[in-house]
Formats: C-alpha cells, sequence, structure tokens
C-alpha cells in the first residue's frame, strides 16, 4: 500500500524497512515505483551497518536505474565492501556507466569467482570504448585470475585484436586459464580456432578436452565433427558428456546411431541423458524411431528422458511412443509425456492431453497434462482452440473442476474468446465453468461473454453469470438484473438478480439505468 503512496514521509518510512529480509522483495518493488525521487535517501542507507539495509539499496539502485547512484556504488567496490561486492556490480551493469569501469577491471583477479563472474558480466554491460585494448593486454597478465577473466571477456566480444592472446592462452600453463580459453576460443573468426581445439581434444587434460568438446559446438566443419564422434569414446565422462552434446547441437544426423549406442552403454547417468537430449536436439525420423526405441529402456531415468525428447522431435513417429508413456505404470513417466505433447503443439497431442486429463488417477499426471494445454491453448497453432475446449470439456468433472478452470483462466488476451466459445458447449457443467473461468480473466472480452451467459437455457449457468458479474462490479446491468428478477423463470436465478441489485444500489450508472 506504501508503495502507491507518495511523499517525503512514505519514503522515509519504506526505507526504514530495507533490513526486513520477508518483505524485500515487495519493498524494493515498491521504491522502484518511486523512481528518481528515491535514489539520495537509497544512497543514505549504502552507509548503515545493517548488512541487508545496504543490499536492499544496491538492489533498488539498480533497478531505478539514475547514474546519480554511480559515484556512491563505486565507494563501496573501493571501500572493499566485500560482502556487497556482486550485488554492486549487478546494479552497475544495470546502470551502464563507464566510470565503473576500472574500479571493475580491478576486480578480475578477485579471489572470489563470484566476485570475478560479476564483474565480467557488468563490464560486458558497460561495453567501455577502452575495453578492447585493455583487454588486449590483461590477456597476458602475470596474475592467471586476471588472464582467466580477461580470456572471457575477449572470447565474450570476439575482439579481433584479442585473437593472437587468446590462442597463445588455450596452451597456457594454468589448466584453469587453458580450458577457458578453450571455451571461448570458438567465438574467433579465425581459421586457427579449429585446428586449436583438434589438438587440444587429442592431447590435453580432461578439463581441457572438456572446454574442447564443448565450444566444438559452434565450428562448422566435417573435422569438427569427426572430432566430436571420438570424443564420445573419451575415457573422462565429461569429455564424452560435451562431446555429445554438442553434437546434438551440431545436428549432426550421423551421429544418432552413436549417440544411441552411448545413451544404452555409457556408465554414468548423466552421459546417457547428454546422448538423449542430442538425439532430440537433432530430430528427424531416424531420431524418432530411436528415440521411441529408448522410451522402453530398462533404465527409467533414460526412458523419461527419451519421452521428454520426444517433445522436440517433428515427425509423425513420436506419437506412437508418447501415447504408450501416457499408459506407463510410472506417474513420472505419464507426466513426462504430457509434457512432450504440450512442446508438440498438435492437435492430435491435444486429443491424447485431452484423454489424460479426464482420465488419469494420478493428480499430478493430470495438473501436467492440464498444464499441456493451457500451454497449447496460449500458442498462435492451429491447435490452440482445440486446446482450450479441452479444458472446458475437462472441467464439467467435478473432481477436476477447480484445476481446468484455473488452467482456463490463466490464458493470455488472445485466447480468451476461444474460451468464450466454449458457452456453446452441451454440458452445462462445462458452461458453468467456463463462466467461472470467464470470471478470473476480469477482462472487457471475458465480461461481455458472461453477459451473454445471462441468455443461457440453463439455470445454474444464469445464475452463476450474474453472481460473478455483481461480484466483478460491471457497470450497467441494473436493467438486465432487473429483467432477470422480474421475469426469469427460476427462483434461484430470480434471488440472485435481486441480490446484485441491491449490491449495486448507489452506483450512478446503475442508478440511471
Amino acid at each position: 500500500m506504501l508503495g502507491w503512496l507518495r511523499g517525503p514521509g512514505v519514503e522515509r518510512a519504506l526505507t526504514l524497512m530495507l533490513g526486513t529480509p520477508s518483505i524485500q522483495k515487495e519493498l524494493i518493488a515498491a521504491i522502484v515505483r518511486f523512481g528518481a525521487t528515491m535514489v539520495d535517501v537509497l544512497v543514505e542507507q549504502l552507509g548503515r551497518d545493517d548488512l541487508e539495509t545496504r543490499r536492499a539499496a544496491v538492489t533498488a539502485l539498480g533497478h531505478i536505474g539514475d547514474v546519480r547512484a554511480v559515484p556512491a556504488l563505486v565507494a563501496l567496490v573501493e571501500g572493499g565492501d566485500r560482502e556487497l561486492l556482486v550485488p554492486i556490480a549487478g546494479a552497475l551493469a544495470r546502470l551502464g556507466d563507464a566510470r565503473a569501469f576500472e574500479p571493475l577491471v580491478r576486480l578480475l583477479g578477485d579471489e572470489d569467482i563470484k566476485v570475478r563472474h560479476a564483474a565480467i558480466g557488468a563490464l560486458n554491460s558497460i561495453g567501455h570504448p577502452e575495453m578492447a585494448a585493455r583487454i588486449e593486454r590483461l590477456v597476458g597478465d602475470p596474475d592467471p585470475l586476471v588472464r582467466e577473466s580477461a580470456v572471457k571477456i575477449a572470447g565474450y566480444f570476439g575482439y579481433a585484436p584479442c585473437a593472437d592472446g587468446l590462442l597463445e592462452r588455450c596452451a597456457d600453463p594454468e589448466e584453469t586459464v587453458r580450458a577457458a580459453a578453450l571455451e571461448h576460443v570458438a567465438f574467433l573468426d579465425d581459421e586457427r580456432v579449429l585446428r586449436t581445439l583438434v589438438t587440444a581434444l587429442e592431447r590435453d587434460t580432461p578439463r581441457a578436452r572438456a572446454a574442447a568438446a564443448r565450444a566444438l559446438a559452434s565450428v562448422e566443419g566435417p573435422e569438427a565433427i569427426a572430432t566430436l564422434r571420438r570424443a564420445l569414446k573419451d575415457p573422462d565422462p565429461w569429455v564424452r558428456y560435451f562431446g555429445a552434446s554438442s553434437l546434438g547441437r551440431q545436428g549432426d544426423a550421423g551421429a544418432v546411431a552413436l549417440l544411441d549406442a552411448l545413451a544404452r552403454r555409457d556408465r554414468l547417468q548423466h552421459v546417457r541423458i547428454a546422448a538423449v537430449d542430442a538425439i532430440g536436439a537433432i530430430g528427424g525420423e531416424q531420431a524418432a524411431g530411436v528415440l521411441g526405441a529408448l522410451t522402453e529402456s530398462d533404465d527409467p531415468v533414460v526412458a523419461n528422458a527419451a519421452v521428454r525428447a520426444l517433445g522436440g522431435v517433428n515427425a509423425p513417429l513420436v506419437l506412437e511412443p508418447l501415447r504408450r508413456a501416457l499408459a506407463a505404470p510410472g506417474a513420472e513417466r505419464r507426466m513426462a509425456a504430457a509434457e512432450a505433447l504440450a512442446r508438440l503443439a498438435r492437435e492430435d497431442a491435444v486429443e491424447l492431453l485431452r484423454w489424460t486429463a479426464a482420465a488419469d488417477a494420478d493428480a499430478e499426471v493430470t495438473r501436467a497434462a492440464m498444464a499441456g494445454l493451457h500451454r497449447i491453448g496460449n500458442s498462435r497453432t492451429p491447435a490452440a482452440r482445440g486446446a482450450i475446449a479441452a479444458l472446458a470439456e475437462v472441467a464439467g468433472d467435478p473432481a477436476r473442476r477447480a484445476d481446468a478452470v484455473a488452467a482456463m483462466a490463466h490464458v493470455s488476451e488472445d485466447a480468451i474468446p476461444a474460451v468464450g466459445a466454449c458457452l456453446s458447449a452441451r454440458d452445462p457443467h462445462v458452461r458453468r465453468a467456463v463462466v467461472e473461468a470467464l470470471g478470473r480473466l476480469s477482462h472487457p472480452t471475458a465480461s461481455a461473454y458472461i453477459r451473454g451467459a445471462l441468455e443461457d437455457g440453463d439455470p445454474s449457468v444464469r445464475q452463476t453469470a450474474v453472481a460473478i458479474l455483481a461480484g466483478l462490479g460491471t457497470r450497467g446491468m441494473a436493467r438486465a438484473f432487473a429483467e432477470l428478477a422480474r421475469t426469469d423463470p427460476s427462483a434461484a436465478v430470480r434471488r440472485a438478480a435481486a441480490a446484485a441489485l441491491r449490491r449495486a444500489a448507489g452506483g450512478p450508472e446503475d442508478a440511471r439505468a
């Protein structure tokens, strides 16, 4: 409530509560609504002894986005307020002011990796004109922590002047620097990159090989593909993991059989899952067939991953294994199938989700199916209207009504007409649920559909529409309520309309009506 008021007293009251963790999110949101007028008051709070107060003030200053806060935030960095370095860097990233450049550069060698990453992110956001020249020098800094940070920035921007230094760091004596360079060198447009990564993947330490495998996802060419295929047999599991992931990102259809073997036989679960996900990312008929077979795996984690991966494959073959998964004894498998069908967003997927939402005995599975129908209903696909209609049909079941109505009540504005169209359903229980969902949408289009329901042939639907319109305080309804109170054949509707009239008494527009 205070956030919607104005005045110095309100501003002071809000800042006095900054150190209260339980309300910090709401408090910062309220303070940010005040905008620039709060900057000076918040800067004062940066000198408080209480850490939570200072942290909240820093966060709020970053969200307000007024550069007058920069000097005070920079002073905290230079003063060594270590507990706040990460949120300060985040605030400075939002502010994007060049005055923060030098203090942030000095954090690139900080012993805390979280501070270094925050500083890197802030410097990337600021984009200072001297950044390329400074990073070119720092790539060769004596401090390995500084070199590692500089490598990440140079790779992020792909600075041409840093190319030689970045490639040199791929042979750095420090493994952490070397791995960072290998992971980021792929962003350079340089013909030496491929050979550098291939050499590292064949000869370097496990950590460096894993970094090279990850980077090769972004390097085109048959040699990169061949190297990644060999990486699937690397003795280190993380090299195999990133080799599989990179082949998926490359979309290498020729690797599907190799990935299938990895998914079935690798001794480590995270590698098997990476292989399954890579097959899904590659897609196509072959991938659909392989994933369909993997859904029957004796390893339930692999089987569930295969079911989920089918949701990203646009091929006719995916539907049958997903249909089987919906009948699996394990609830987790059925939920995974519901998630996959939602991603497919096809009309045949809608029918399977409708059946699951209406018939599955597990409440979590039915909710997952309804969530899938909701997702499709909010999409811009030909299946959207059918998904909304399926939700409305499920809402006719009293045991599932609450969840189905909640799903319909959170559709986008564009989907409201599809909800309203369900008022033509034959089942009055469905129409009542639709009216209830429209009432929760609190939108003029939804209200118009509810007004139309006042003429529904079923008295329970009309009564529900009256109650919801009265609760919404919809203006200009007095004449319609008066007519219903006088002439409706249902005594329950007449009583509801009379009660709505009494509730609306005193409203100027209703009085004129």
